[in-house]
């Protein structure tokens, strides 16, 4: 559902594994036909052999495939009035651009935003009822696999206690939304990139039951947030792993239960010793193929506080 696009001489595409040469997209795999159509349309009005103005397009596409929207990011505005007058892009339902220098979203057509329902019922709401609903920026991070996406959620869920959850890492909602929506007990969600806490909050405050969401960074968050107590926790931070201020502090905290999500799993079995040395017990790990035909591997472990 997501992807980024490098361009060159009017063709969009991707790198090749540690080579900047670009490779037709649709080999492999990932991506539906229309979408890639969408965006190499979108590359051809780009092309220009004087000026390489265009960084890269992102695209995004929700769960049901009915809704994709594609951002260009441009080293400056001298194409911009090119993708202006371009219009509505056939396969489209949005499609906006931004400079480096700025990071503000200029539309061109349609809405930069896609809304995706997951197939999780709302708490008190009969079967056949509307499932949970998030809206989300074109460039916000969100999980790329519709295949799998909502039994991930269902799995983090039976993970988490009864009790307040704070969900760090939280993007545009998508653990906290759920468990907002299914829980009766208070939920904290952090986020640190402005454009995924953007939608956060706006998720938040269009839940059923709204919660409290943050656009701070989870250290900051964790350093001014010492008296809170919380019965669970969820981590799901980038490749990169929780920064050493941040597993200090969640240590600190001594939560129950640290639901910790995780696409590497090198910096997951990092952080795992560093807690585990630290007082809590592996309880459970499971791994999600969210990335097929990739080395990739999407991976829930679960630690409890001995």
């Amino acid at each position: 559902m997501r992807a980024r696009f490098h361009l060159r001489g009017g063709r969009a595409g991707f790198y090749r594994e540690r080579t900047h040469e670009l490779c037709d997209a649709s080999t492999s795999g990932q991506l539906q036909p229309a979408a890639i159509a969408a965006v190499q349309t979108v590359a051809r009005v780009l092309d220009d052999p004087t000026d390489d103005a265009a960084l890269g397009i992102e695209l995004a596409e929700n769960i049901a495939g009915d809704q994709r929207a594609v951002h260009v990011e441009l080293r400056n505005d001298r194409l911009a009035a090119r993708l202006q007058a371009s219009g509505a892009v056939e396969g489209l339902t949005g499609l906006s651009w931004s400079v480096a220098s700025d990071p503000r979203t200029q539309v061109v057509a349609g809405s930069p935003f896609v809304i995706d329902g997951l197939d999780i019922r709302p708490l008190g709401a009969p079967r056949g009822s509307d499932a949970v609903q998030l809206r989300r920026h074109v460039r916000a991070f969100f999980q790329g696999n519709r295949y799998l996406l909502s039994e991930l959620v269902e799995r983090v869920l039976s993970f988490v206690p009864a009790g307040p959850t704070t969900d760090l890492y939280a993007g545009v909602g998508l653990f906290a939304v759920a468990l907002a929506s299914t829980r009766c007990d208070e939920v904290v969600a952090v986020e640190g990139d402005l454009i995924s806490a953007t939608d956060l909050i706006a998720n938040a405050a269009s839940c059923a039951r709204p919660f409290a969401a943050s656009h701070v960074s989870v250290e900051d968050f964790l350093k001014r947030s010492d008296e809170r107590p919380s019965h669970a926790v969820i981590v799901d931070p980038p490749r990169t792993g929780l920064s050493r201020d941040a597993a200090t502090a969640i240590r600190h905290h001594q939560p129950g239960r640290l639901v910790y999500v995780s696409c590497d799993v090198a910096t997951l079995a990092r952080d795992v010793k560093t807690f585990t040395a630290g007082g809590y017990r592996l309880a459970h790990i499971e791994a999600f193929d969210l990335f097929p035909n990739t080395a990739h591997i999407e991976t829930i472990a679960v630690l409890d506080h001995s």
